[in-house]
Order: C-alpha cells, then structure tokens, then sequence
C-alpha cells in the first residue's frame, strides 16, 4: 500500500509544480490549464478510471492462477476498450475546443482572448488523453503481479520528464508548452509500463494493431466535426449525434468492443423493459 500511496502522491506533485511553472507566466495561464484539464479529464474520469477498476479484479486472478494467455488477452481486451472511447474522445476534443471552450466558460470576465488561450491548451491536453487512459490499465496489471513499485519508479521518472519538457517549451509557447509537456510525460508514462511489462509477461501488445479501426472512425469523426466549427457554439449540439454515428459505423465495421458496448445496452434496457 505504501508504494501506491506514494504512486498518488507523484501525480498530486505532478500539479503542484505545473502550477509552480505556470506561476511564472502571464496572469491568467494557470486558469487556462485548470479549465482544459477539467474538460480532458471527463471522458478520461467516466471511462478510462471505470475500465481499470473493473479490469482489476478479473487480472489478479488470472495472475495468481497462473494463467498467462488469458492475463494478456484480458489486458488487450481492457486496452482496446479504453482507447475505443478515448480515441473519438480525443478527436472530438481537438476538433471542436474552441466551441466547448465558448460555451462552458465563455462569459463575464473569461473573454474571447481567454477563450482562445483554454481552447490550445485543450488540445494540447487533449493529444495525450489516449495515454492518460492507457496508463490506468496498465498499472492494474503490475498491482495484480503484486508490483506497485515499478509504477512508482516511472512516475517519478516521469514527473522528470514533465518538469524538464515543461521548463523547456513554457519559454516559446507559453501556458500551451506546459500542457504538451503533460502529455509527453503520459505517452512516456504509457510506454514504459508497456515495455516493462513486456519483459515480464513476454510479447503482449495486441491492442495497438487491434485499436487501429477506431482511429480509422476517430479520424473520420474529427474531420466531420470540425467541418461543423464555423457554426460557433451550435457545434456543440451535433457531439451526441457524432457519437450514435461512430458507434454505428464501429458496429458496421464490426469491430468487437461497439458490439460489446451495444450488445450490453441492449440487455440493459431489455431488462428495464425498454
């Protein structure tokens, strides 16, 4: 539990000192990042949280079993699923920032300029959303080996690698540098653990070649949403229908985890006698 306590304890350091950094910008830059990070954080918070803490359980068991292929398959199956949301998420996100940005904050005192400021670091948050949801699952995968340093040890090398990006890119490109540099450190995050974990349960990484469909629709969906941009905030209202389309066409295309997530909604409702 210490290990883990100390886990939590880097990621709250990781926001000190990106405030620290900001501090030392022009007035407003920590708002900027606080408002987009909240925004990135929802999908992340619904979904990405909800598939690791469901996945835990199922891994610990598979690991204490002994059961290899089924601990990999178990894992890519949680990956996959978490990148299925996150990677329309992340279209979405880039896409239409400026219009969520006007429409959540943008009134009073949070003027255009403002607007414009939260709306880039957005995206630049948003970039790093698939790692933010890739890191959870993978750290439930060294808790159910019964590992909870090795996640320690790259946060903290992390955190490095966030304070040495963030110095470094805060000086040309401002309060934006600062959120690149946080997703930099989650892809550096992401791909450690996966490495690591690779050297100790062998190749397993079938969830890259897999997810490829889902960037294909997420791609195709973030096109078609920012075609919708000059329509100002009112691009906001076209978000559900964006969603319904790209869950239909995975559905089309076949792709295992929109059969997963319909077919659940289907038994759902049917016992709710919808």
């Amino acid at each position: 539990m210490i290990p883990t306590l100390f886990g939590s304890a880097v990621y709250q350091l990781n926001i000190v000192l990106g405030t620290a950094m900001a501090s030392f910008l022009a007035e407003g830059s920590i708002s900027y990042l606080y408002y987009a990070d909240r925004v990135v954080q929802f999908p992340l918070g619904v979904f990405g949280i909800a598939v690791s803490t469901a996945a835990l359980p199922s891994l610990a068991a598979l690991a204490v079993s002994g059961q290899g292929e089924e601990f990999k398959s178990t894992l890519n199956a949680g990956l996959k699923l978490s990148l299925f949301i996150c990677l329309p998420a992340t279209a979405g996100l880039l896409a239409l920032s400026e219009p969520v940005t006007r429409l959540l904050f943008g009134r009073g005192a949070f003027d255009p300029a403002a607007v414009a400021a939260t709306s880039q670091a957005m995206m630049a948050y948003a970039l790093g959303l698939p790692a933010f949801a890739q890191v959870k699952p993978l750290v439930a995968a060294y808790y159910a080996h019964e590992d909870t340093r090795t996640p320690v040890k790259v946060a903290a090398f992390c955190l490095l690698v966030y304070v040495g990006l963030g110095l470094a890119l805060m000086g040309p490109l401002k309060h934006v540098g600062l959120a690149l540099a946080a997703s930099a450190s989650s892809w550096a995050n992401s791909l450690l653990l996966s490495g690591l974990l690779a050297r100790r349960i062998g190749p397993w990484r079938d969830y890259l070649r897999g997810s490829l469909g889902a960037a294909l629709l997420s791609l195709g969906l973030g096109l078609g949403a920012w075609a919708t941009v000059p329509m100002g905030k009112w691009a906001v209202a076209f978000i559900p229908a964006w969603a319904a389309l790209y869950i239909l066409a995975a559905r089309l295309a076949r792709v295992p985890e929109a059969i997963l997530l319909t077919d659940a909604l289907r038994r759902r409702m049917g016992r709710k006698g919808v």
